[in-house]
Formats: C-alpha cells, sequence, structure tokens
C-alpha cells in the first residue's frame, strides 16, 4: 500500500484480498470434501450421512429434495419407544420403495407390523362376510 492512498481506497483493497483469500480458502475446502465423496449436488454431505440419489426418488413437486440422508431419531406414536430411523432405511423407503418425500418414520418396527396383521385380519374378516 502507498502512504498517499485515501483511507477509503486502502479499506478497498483490503477488503479485495480478505475476499479473494475467503475465496480460495472454500475452493479448497470444498475440493478437499468432494475428495472424500462428501459433496453431492453442489452441497457438503455431514459425515455419517449418505448421499442421495436423485434421479431414483419418487416425482414430488417439490423445490427441495433430499440430496443426503442422516439418521433420525423418533419417538413411536403406539408405544412411546425411542427409535432411530437408519439414513439406509431411508435411502431404501425414498428411492425403492418410492415413498413420498415428505414422509416421516413414526411407528417402531414391532408396531409397523401389528398393524399390518391387523389390517389383513380386518381384510380377511370382510372378504369373508361378502
Amino acid at each position: 500500500m502507498r502512504a498517499n492512498m485515501s483511507n477509503k481506497r486502502k479499506r478497498a483493497e483490503l477488503d479485495a484480498k480478505r475476499s479473494a483469500r475467503r475465496k480460495t480458502v472454500a475452493a479448497k475446502r470444498l475440493a478437499k470434501l468432494a475428495a472424500e465423496g462428501r459433496v453431492a449436488y453442489g452441497e457438503v454431505i455431514p459425515k455419517g450421512a449418505i448421499a442421495a440419489d436423485l434421479s431414483q426418488q419418487a416425482p414430488n413437486n417439490t423445490y427441495s429434495p433430499k440430496t443426503f440422508y442422516i439418521d433420525q431419531p423418533f419417538q413411536c406414536v403406539d408405544c412411546g419407544k425411542e427409535e432411530v430411523w437408519t439414513a439406509t432405511q431411508q435411502k431404501w423407503y425414498y428411492e425403492v420403495a418410492k415413498g413420498p418425500i415428505h414422509a416421516r418414520a413414526i411407528r417402531c418396527r414391532t408396531c409397523r407390523q401389528r398393524q399390518r396383521q391387523a389390517k389383513e385380519k380386518h381384510r380377511q374378516r370382510s372378504q369373508r362376510k361378502r
């Protein structure tokens, strides 16, 4: 910097240098994360998360599709048991079973099985009556 520069110009030069430094640091960080496989669709994926395949998700007419899956704790609405909906289970549900993208787990496995059996019994009873 020259001594005869105005403070406004000095400040502008300092701001430009800082901005350039920030950009290079951000680019290096993004390159490192990409090398680790932690960038999907231009978004940084948290540790322990699984990248989503947007082409496999059901069409959902949303502006914010899931780009990664991360373990989500929940409490069963029937029995109150604390459970975790794992990232792997979410990937299967959204991409293989084509579940709605805004759906969440609300029942534990045993309560889901119990509910399925009750529905099946009801179906069988209604079929017999016809």
